[in-house]
């Protein structure tokens, strides 16, 4: 019951910030352009490195909850259907597998 309440929480609070930056930027930059161009310089040099920085982290971030996102579910499965042989113990040959390739899925 409380992730729709999360989820819709963190759906609003992401437009809200993009709408804050919008509004409150592109103002600025309106007010310090007709007062005098050069004033408006700074204001466009934020929005191109917030723009940078967007494109280098957001794919970072979701690749990283990707490969977390498969680590925490392929871990319980991998649990559950045992290890290859009776002489090797589950989850050590599921940690070496994960160290491995992060990303890969667990085959045993």
């Amino acid at each position: 019951m409380q992730t729709s309440n999360a989820v819709r929480d963190s759906v609003v609070s992401s437009i809200r910030a993009v709408w804050y930056i919008l509004v409150y930027g592109l103002s600025a930059l309106v007010l310090m352009g007709l007062a005098d161009w050069r004033l408006a310089i700074p204001t466009v040099l934020w929005f191109l490195g917030y723009a940078v920085f967007l494109r280098h982290f957001v794919p970072r971030m979701r690749d990283l909850e990707d490969r977390q996102f498969k680590r925490t579910f392929l871990l319980p499965k991998a649990l559950r259907q045992g290890s290859r042989s009776p002489t090797e113990p589950a989850l050590g040959s599921i940690c070496r597998t994960l160290k491995a390739d992060p990303g890969a899925e667990v085959r045993l």
